[in-house]
Parts: structure tokens; sequence; C-alpha cells
């Protein structure tokens, strides 16, 4: 799921209202009512991570498959296409054997961000804003959540806002470990009672640090 391109003001605060959610809903400990597209997640970084056909083949089959197709056709096949794509400076080019890579590319950003990119600004506006303004208590220190999403990859942020059915709290938590933070970091001390106060069959969290 991913908010539609549009550019009425009404729609578009409503969408910065719904970035504020996405994190009370974290620190509330539920989940969000619909699974939301990695590329959203990925859009939420403060680094940007760019979309990967992938993300696209959950978020549209269709139109995923036929520029894998793009990708496995053979030069001649392609040339007999004459496909043309417009260029992000504006010129209009054939898509051939040597460009096609980028071909792809472009239009997996341009489907799942540039189409929409009004509607993912003001989201991610709101999420930002609700992240400065909240912060999660760990023993007798503290720490912004905003430095502890930074430390999650786009895949596990989903997993805790949007969850996984097929991970319980107790299994994550049984095989979970942390490695390459500072004694002094809370990060994982966060991450261990935010997986502890979610019901098993709500639980949702997979880390690359684990």
């Amino acid at each position: 799921m991913l908010p539609s391109a549009t550019q009425d003001e009404r729609v578009l605060k409503l969408l910065e209202a719904v970035g504020g959610l996405l994190v009370k809903t974290v620190y509330d400990g539920r989940l969000a009512s619909h699974r939301l597209a990695l590329s959203l997640f990925k859009f939420l970084r403060p680094q940007l991570v760019q979309p990967t056909l992938q993300d696209l083949f959950e978020f549209d089959p269709e139109h995923a498959k036929s520029l894998s197709d793009v990708l496995g056709y053979p030069s001649g096949v392609l040339h007999d296409m004459s496909l043309f794509w417009e260029r992000a400076d504006g010129e209009s080019v054939q898509v051939s054997e040597a460009n096609r890579s980028e071909y792809v590319r472009a239009e997996v950003q341009r489907k799942l961000v540039d189409d929409r990119i009004h509607s993912l600004v003001r989201l991610r506006d709101g999420f930002e804003s609700a992240l400065g303004k909240l912060s999660a208590d760990i023993g007798r220190d503290s720490i912004s959540m905003k430095d502890a999403f930074v430390a999650l990859s786009p895949i596990d942020l989903r997993l805790i806002l949007c969850g996984n059915d097929a991970i319980t709290a107790t299994a994550v938590l049984q095989v979970c470990t942390f490695s390459g933070f500072p004694p002094s970091c809370e990060v994982p001390t966060w991450l261990t009672s935010y997986i502890q106060r979610m019901a098993d069959e709500q639980a949702c969290y997979h880390s690359s640090a684990c």
C-alpha cells in the first residue's frame, strides 16, 4: 500500500497526519491496519534508499513483470519493440541492451516515488515531526525515537509497524543478539523492551543487527 498521487492540500494534510500516526502506532506497541509498501519505508529513511524491481513486484506485479521481461529480451527483440523513454534531462531515447537497466531503475523510481512525490513528502514530514516530539525512556537514560529509528533498516521498520504472523515475540527474543553497538548505547535495550511489550501474535521484529 502506497499513498496515491495528489496535490490536493486537504489530502496532503491528512497524509501528514498519517505520518504522525505511524510513529504513534509504534510508540503504543500496535500494528498498522494495512501492510505498507517497503518502498515507503525506504523513503522514510534519513538517507534515501532507492526502490528496487522487487519492491515494484510487491506493489504492482503486472508492471514489474513487464519490466523484468525487458531485462531478459534478446537485443534484437528489444530493438524491434521500439520502446522509448524520457530521461530525467528530458531526452527521449530508445531502450536498448546498453541502457535497459537504467530504464528499469527509472521506471521503478517513477512508479513508486516520483509519480506520488508530493504525497510521500508530506507523509514523511508528519513522520519526522512526530519522531522529534517523542522519546523512549530507557532505564535511567533517554534516547530519542529518531535516533532509535535510524538504527532500523526499512525491512525492520515495516516489520515493527505492519507485523509478520510467522514470527512470535518469544521466537525473536530467543535468537536475537546485538553486535556493533557501543556499551553506552541503549538501542538494544529499547528494542528488546519493545518486543517484550508486544503480544506474541503481534510480534514483528527482525533486525539486520540480530
